[in-house]
């Protein structure tokens, strides 16, 4: 968030309060919203050190006990309890412990290794919150991904700091939603004044990959959980899998196992990218348009997407940058004719994004850089093709 020695630094996580997990025989993740809500906590990098007893910073899918209260010493945390249906305000508390629960680095400050309410390791969190466990249902969400029919047209849809896309049939019929996300926390204000969709009853949802700003428009806006959803089977936290949980008992969560790797249709090539993080291991999506060809990443990095770009780039003509356009060392694929690099990014965002780099790597592959938001003399909004 800042340079400098005593840079600060916002984690963000995703909770469920450990009391949870005392009955294990009781556990019910539909049942209260209560134990459910998002946490924000902003200090610096040596006080994080201090609090985990490791010497770097949390990474993607470790887990945490952490310690709240309302005393004035430790770093600041905020809380967003779900109520509702939605996460809304809720206390601004000071962390006491921030203990890590993975076994394999043990803490090394003995602040770190005082808490005595740990009832539960980071491999049972892990294994507990995976979406592998819903099981049975691949060939339904290969058949459902296999019947799309060829699309005409795109949209790009501008909702901030975050990814929301459409591909539309002859009639202007959204025939699939890829991604369907809304800005999260930090970034709420990158949000359109005012943004609604009522989807399509016969449109399909396909997510790219399981983070917050690429399905929370979906999420808390009821009319989409009628649709039927298909998404990669990933690792995730207990909010995203409560989430994922509703639609799966509602019968509308069709999971693509890991052992897949690319669905045809007529609309297109679905590929399962082949990374190791959440980011790269989700779903792109080569879509086959009347008149042209069109990238759908995702957060997913060139790199790993499976796709042979030499024998696509004559006619690559759309392309939605990787993760809004964060700093990436991959080379985008050249650009057919009149190709529009999209980047789907809300300005003043609190990462940094786009990178300037990489608009200028895709500048170099031929692309023309198009945005969501305010770019150049450009207002922000939609980006149809």
């Amino acid at each position: 968030m800042s340079a400098g020695p005593h840079a600060r630094i916002a984690v963000e996580l995703d909770s469920i309060d450990a009391a949870f997990f005392d009955d294990r025989e009781a556990w019910n993740f539909l049942e209260s919203e209560k134990p459910f809500a998002l946490l924000r906590i902003v200090t610096t990098a040596r006080k994080l050190f201090e609090l985990t007893g490791l010497n770097r910073l949390p990474r993607e899918g470790e887990w945490f006990e952490v310690e709240m209260s309302r005393s004035l010493t430790g770093p600041p945390i905020w809380t967003r309890p779900l109520e509702g249906g939605l996460y809304v305000e809720g206390e601004r508390l000071h962390v006491v412990r921030m203990r890590p629960l993975d076994a394999q680095e043990a803490p090394r400050t003995l602040s770190a290794a005082a808490s005595p309410h740990v009832r539960v390791s980071a491999r049972q969190m892990r294994r507990t919150f995976d979406l592998a466990q819903f099981r049975g249902r691949g060939r339904r969400a290969r058949a459902l991904l296999r019947r799309l029919p060829q699309a005409t047209s795109g949209t790009v849809y501008d909702v901030g700091q975050a990814s929301f896309s459409a591909l539309f049939d002859d009639g202007g019929v959204p025939i699939v939603y890829f991604d369907v996300g809304a800005p999260m926390w930090l970034n709420e204000r990158t949000a359109p004044k005012r943004f609604e969709i009522t989807p399509d009853p016969k449109a399909l949802v396909v997510l790219s990959h399981w983070d917050w700003d690429h399905f929370e428009y979906g999420r808390r806006t009821a009319a989409f959980h009628d649709l039927n959803w298909v998404a990669p089977t990933q690792a995730v936290g207990p909010n995203t899998y409560r989430f994922a949980l509703k639609l799966w008992k509602a019968g509308k969560l069709w999971l693509l196992p890991r052992t897949a790797s690319r669905i045809d249709a007529p609309l297109g090539k679905f590929v399962v990218c082949n990374g190791a993080d959440r980011n790269n291991t989700g779903v792109a999506l080569l879509a086959h348009l009347r008149t042209k060809h069109a990238l759908l990443t995702g957060d997913a990095e060139y790199a790993h997407i499976p796709l042979n770009w030499l024998d696509w780039f004559p006619i690559l003509s759309v392309v939605l940058v990787p993760h809004h356009g964060a700093h990436s060392s991959a080379t985008p694929p050249l650009a057919g004719p009149s190709g529009e690099a999209v980047v789907s990014y809300g300005r003043g965002n609190r990462y940094g994004h786009p990178s300037a780099t990489v608009l200028a790597g895709h500048q170099t592959a031929r692309w023309s850089i198009v945005c969501t938001a305010r770019h150049g003399r450009k207002r922000r909004g939609h980006r149809a093709f």
